[in-house]
């Protein structure tokens, strides 16, 4: 909360009860910088950064439970939530590589790669 105080984030948000940023100094050096984000902050993302390319890594609803059940963090109902959020649409005007992640590590890894390429092609 400090940092975000003090105005180093160039975006932030809050998430699963948590507080996510990127700090300014990280968009402003040189090469590709990659970060998690959500729909909800798009299109403040997309206003922030002219050049963002926007990766959709998604999976089913029964894939999705049982990863999220898988790892123990959350209690049912917190999962029964995010599985609630994860059917949200993508805002219209905010195009994106749609990465389907239902199979193996080595698959999503594969196909996020491949979304990440220069003339990859947007779905």
């Amino acid at each position: 909360m400090r940092l975000r105080q003090q105005g180093l984030f160039a975006l932030d948000r809050q998430a699963h009860g948590l507080r996510y940023g990127i700090p300014h100094d990280q968009l402003e050096g040189p090469g590709t910088v990659i970060f998690n984000g959500s729909r909800a902050a798009l299109p403040q993302a997309v206003a922030r950064l002219p050049d963002l390319r926007v990766v959709l890594v998604t999976a089913s609803v029964p894939v999705l439970a049982r990863r999220l059940a898988a790892r123990g963090r959350e209690t049912e109902a917190q999962i029964a939530q995010r599985l609630a959020r994860a059917g949200s649409a993508m805002p219209a005007d905010s195009p994106c590589h749609v990465v389907p992640n239902n199979g193996t590590p080595e698959d999503g890894v594969a196909r996020l790669l491949g979304a990440l390429q220069p003339d990859s092609v947007l779905r």
